[in-house]
């Protein structure tokens, strides 16, 4: 039972499945990101993409729920 669970929330998940699925999806989008660094909850992570390669995450930093991180500040619409 528990691989159809596996299987079901990777296919709902996608890239937000898990801590390395979504270090891979946002690397490979161009963000940078440094060694150990841990998403604790990638499926509350809200990570700007439109201009990811303005992101840069160091080594040995860890995400909790909840935050997003912004490439632009909105300025554009006041």
């Amino acid at each position: 039972m528990s691989f159809i669970k596996s299987k079901l929330a990777k296919i709902v998940l996608g890239n937000k499945y898990s801590n390395e699925t979504y270090i891979k999806h946002l690397r490979d989008i161009g963000v940078t990101i440094g060694e150990r660094t841990v998403f604790h909850n990638p499926k509350s992570a809200k990570v700007d993409e439109q201009y990811p390669t303005l992101i840069k995450i160091g080594n040995n930093c860890h995400f909790a729920n909840d935050f997003t991180i912004y490439t632009h500040d909105f300025s554009w619409c006041v």
